[in-house]
C-alpha cells in the first residue's frame, strides 16, 4: 500500500508540474498574442477615427446649413466637449452620438474623450458667442492659432498671421494617446499653448507622435474665402 501511495504521490507531483508548465506556456503565448494584435487594434481605431471625422464633418456642415452658423467650440468652465457637440445629436440628430476618441487617455473626464472640434470661434477669436452662462466675448487668439499651425500647415499660416480664414479643425490624440500641444517630444520644452499642432504621421505606423488632424471649410462663408479641404490621415 505504501508503494502504491508513493506512485500516486509521484503522479500527483508530475501532474502539478505539467499544469504549471502548461500554464506558463499559455501565459507566454497569450502575451505574445496581445502584443501581436495591438498594432492591428490601433489600425482599426485609426480607421474608426477617420470614419468618425468624416461623419462629424457632414453633421457639422448640415448643422451650419440649417442654422447659418457653425457649432460653438469655445468652452467655459464646467462645459465638456460632449456638451458642446450635443447640438449635433439633439433636437436634430445630425449624429446618433458624439464620436468617442479611442486613443484619448489624457482627459480625466470621460465626457471630454471624444473627437475634438475647434471652430472659428476658438481658432480666430475676437467675437462674442452665446454660452450656457450667457454671451461671452472671446479674445483675439489669431496670433496663437497662427503659431500653432505654421510648422506643419504653412499654407494656413506664416507663424504670426493666418493666411487663410474660415476653417475648422477636428482632432484626435492619435495612437500615442496624448495631445501634441500638451506633451512635448523628448528634448523639447514648453507645452500648451506654445507647441504646434503636430499631425500624426501614417508612415510611422502606430507609434507616431502627433495628433490626427483634419481641416475643413467653413460652410457658412462664401466660396471664394473658403480654404480647401485636406485630410492629414490618408
Amino acid at each position: 500500500m505504501r508503494g502504491s501511495s508513493s506512485v500516486f504521490a509521484g503522479a500527483r507531483g508530475l501532474a502539478r508540474v505539467e499544469v504549471l508548465v502548461t500554464g506558463t506556456v499559455l501565459a507566454v503565448l497569450a502575451a505574445i498574442s496581445v502584443h501581436a494584435y495591438r498594432p492591428a487594434d490601433k489600425g482599426t481605431d485609426l480607421a474608426q477615427v477617420q470614419s468618425d471625422m468624416q461623419a462629424m464633418s457632414v453633421a457639422i456642415e448640415a448643422y451650419a446649413a440649417d442654422w447659418d452658423v457653425l457649432p460653438r467650440s469655445y468652452r467655459v468652465a464646467g462645459e465638456s466637449r460632449t456638451f458642446l457637440l450635443s447640438v449635433l445629436t439633439t433636437p436634430v440628430a445630425y449624429l446618433d452620438e458624439v464620436p468617442a476618441d479611442p486613443f484619448n487617455t489624457t482627459d480625466t473626464d470621460p465626457a471630454n474623450r471624444v473627437i475634438n472640434y475647434w471652430g472659428p470661434d476658438y481658432l480666430f477669436g475676437n467675437t462674442t458667442v452665446q454660452t450656457s452662462m450667457g454671451p461671452l466675448p472671446i479674445p483675439d487668439v489669431r496670433p496663437r492659432t497662427a503659431a500653432w499651425l505654421q510648422p506643419h500647415f504653412p499654407e494656413l499660416s506664416d507663424g504670426t498671421e493666418l493666411l487663410r480664414e474660415n476653417f475648422y479643425i477636428l482632432l484626435s490624440t492619435g495612437p500615442d494617446g496624448v495631445w501634441s500641444v500638451l506633451d512635448p517630444p523628448e528634448g523639447e520644452t514648453g507645452g500648451f499653448p506654445n507647441l504646434p499642432v503636430t499631425p500624426y504621421d501614417p508612415t510611422n505606423g502606430t507609434v507616431s507622435y502627433g495628433d490626427i488632424v483634419t481641416i475643413h471649410n467653413d460652410p457658412t462663408k462664401p466660396q471664394d474665402t473658403r480654404v480647401e479641404d485636406f485630410l492629414q490621415l490618408q
